[in-house]
């Protein structure tokens, strides 16, 4: 089992340190939501120049370049049930494919027809790309048989895999994380850490560096740290994280220039763990939590720094209103910062229930671009009418902005025509009537807006109504008891759909409702009669969601009892009993039955 070190025996940390004394510098950011329109969540990880890789709440791989409306899918082929890509150069992208419940290193060129699955070449059961530049790709292989036996890091030229496990360095697993101009970066273990997230600390492993051979391996753990992990490399240097138990369990984001002696200590001040996740020739990004890593009430952060621990800059107050938790997981060579936002956190590669996919753009936002979008109501009805208001960071210009609209389920949500914003003007309202015609039951759907380079993005709910379709009961003779029942028109959806029954006949007597289950259509209920002397025909109704419907229910009267036969016996014995048998043609209905 994996260690988790001992967080609550650190500085007790609260909640009132967080804004005051977080580092607050002049540089400013705009954050674009950018999580695909198909998609409730996802995930960025990488950044090249304008491209961005991840992965959205259906487990698929995607590419963006920059914008929601332009996110490509990279999921393969149909025998793959869950891709990610992990990273992104300006040409390629890499990550995995799952199959058959055995995970596959996979590298893509824009598209999802383009993957090219490695796995075979790397000599493993599983394998997984983890970085990629200039055609060289890293990752790992593992073999596990009931435990992991193998873990060792992968380099690959092309399709041709070379392992760089450092046998030199006595260790049991490698994995490599990146790669940037022949230079691989990862760690070496005496443990096998799962990949994703684990919101604990890794106390086995080391960082390492190579250039292109096992033997190459440089082990860059810093003198006085217990454990260490280098994440990204820019050729030149490279970034993760180093840690130690003392005087309390920490783990601070790390730079180091080839060698172990030449480690930096960026983690801020304001800060308990941090650590670097993807660097430039001029600054690195990741993330820093306020509060011990992985505790309820702690705050993660994304962060980017300028080489120093003073130069780090806040992210999270840039946010997308609503979320609390960010991480930034690359940069591209403009200072774009890319990366995720969520409040639910989630171990693993999986994507967080309500994570969305963030880039932050360094500078304020134009005054002309899209700031925000809100839909009112926020939960509708099919049919119902949707008022929407765009808002831009200021005043149109002379020529007006013309924003556009998307989405991906337009049976729920078709996207309005385009809306002209005049100048001098901010904002501009819009209508459109909600779909879901067809929807049994709720559907949350996107609608993006976009002025060509920046888009946001709101959601709405469209609830189907539920009516009430038919009630129905089976005839019977009067003075019986039988069943009736009530159709809906789609599922019943929460809490059940309690409909009320009643008939304007003394000749019924019914239950006041009956309950359609959740998820259900129909429910049965029992009703009595009374005996008529001719047949009947009575009405009965249902009441539902303020529509009534109707039906009857036909009473036969008692037929005549009449003796039908009196069987006795042929020949008796004088002096002894003599039983007969008298046959009617219908039962008697009374309780005192028939004098015969």
């Amino acid at each position: 089992m994996e260690y988790i070190a001992n967080v609550r025996s650190r500085l007790p940390w609260v909640a009132s340190l967080l804004l005051f004394s977080l580092p607050v510098h002049a540089q400013q950011y705009n954050s674009n939501d950018v999580t695909p329109p198909n998609s409730t969540s996802g995930k960025l990880t990488s950044a090249g120049t304008g491209k961005q890789a991840g992965v959205d709440g259906n487990n698929h791989a995607i590419l963006e370049n920059g914008n929601a409306v332009n996110a490509v899918d990279l999921h393969p082929s149909a025998s793959y049930y869950s891709s990610m890509a992990i990273s992104t150069d300006d040409v390629e992208q890499c990550g995995y494919a799952s199959s058959f419940g055995s995970p596959h290193a996979m590298r893509w060129s824009g598209s999802a027809a383009s993957y090219v699955d490695m796995h075979a070449s790397s000599g493993f059961t599983w394998s997984y790309c983890l970085g990629n530049y200039a055609g060289q790709y890293v990752g790992y292989g593992e073999r596990p048989v009931y435990t992991v036996t193998y873990q060792n890091a992968l380099l690959w030229n092309g399709t041709v895999a070379t392992n760089l496990h450092p046998v030199t360095l006595l260790y049991t697993y490698s994995k490599a994380l990146g790669v940037r101009n022949s230079q691989q970066v990862g760690y070496v273990s005496n443990y096998p850490y799962p990949y994703g997230e684990t919101f604990s600390y890794h106390i086995y492993s080391h960082a390492v560096m190579w250039t292109g051979t096992a033997a190459s391996a440089v082990d860059l753990n810093p003198a006085g740290y217990t454990a260490s992990e280098a994440l990204a490399t820019n050729g030149t240097q490279q970034a993760g994280w180093a840690y130690n138990s003392l005087p309390a369990a920490s783990q601070h984001a790390a730079l180091w220039s080839a060698t172990a002696a030449s480690f930096l200590d960026l983690n801020p001040a304001a800060y308990s763990d941090s650590r670097i996740t993807a660097l430039t020739g001029t600054q690195q990004v990741g993330d820093g939590w306020v509060g011990p890593m992985g505790v309820a009430g702690s705050v993660r952060h994304a962060l980017v720094w300028s080489g120093t621990p003073e130069s780090a800059i806040d992210l999270n107050q840039f946010l997308p209103a609503g979320y609390t938790h960010a991480v930034a997981t690359g940069i591209d060579a403009s200072g774009n910062v890319v990366g995720y936002a969520y409040n639910t956190p989630a171990a693993g590669l999986v994507v967080p229930p309500d994570a969305i996919a963030v880039v932050f753009a360094p500078g304020q936002l134009a005054p002309s671009a899209v700031a925000s979008m809100t839909l009112s109501p926020a939960k509708v009805a099919p049919g119902d009418i949707v008022t929407g208001m765009v808002s831009l960071g200021g005043a149109a210009p002379t020529s007006g902005v013309t924003v556009t609209f998307l989405t991906a389920n337009v049976a729920i949500l078709a996207a309005p025509p385009p809306v002209v914003i005049p100048a001098g003007q901010s904002s501009a309202a819009f209508t459109f009537t909600a779909g879901g015609g067809a929807l049994q039951v709720p559907s949350l759907a996107k609608l993006y807006v976009t002025d060509g380079s920046t888009s946001r993005q709101a959601s709405l709910t469209v609830a189907p109504v539920v009516n009430i379709s038919s009630v129905n009961a089976n005839p019977t003779e009067g003075g019986f008891a039988t069943n009736g029942s009530v159709t809906l028109s789609i599922p019943a959806q929460s809490g059940g759909a309690a409909v009320a029954l009643s008939s304007t006949s003394s000749l019924l007597t019914l239950p006041a409702s009956v309950t359609v289950p959740i998820g259900s259509t129909n429910a049965a209920f029992s009703l009595s009669t009374s005996q008529v002397t001719v047949t009947t025909t009575v009405p009965v109704s249902a009441t539902y969601n303020g529509v009534t419907v109707s039906s009857t229910v036909t009473l036969s009267s008692a037929p005549v009892v009449a003796v039908s036969t009196l069987t006795l016996p042929l020949t008796v014995v004088g002096g002894q009993p003599v039983t007969g048998t008298v046959t009617v043609t219908n039962y008697p209905r009374n309780a005192g039955g028939v004098v015969i």
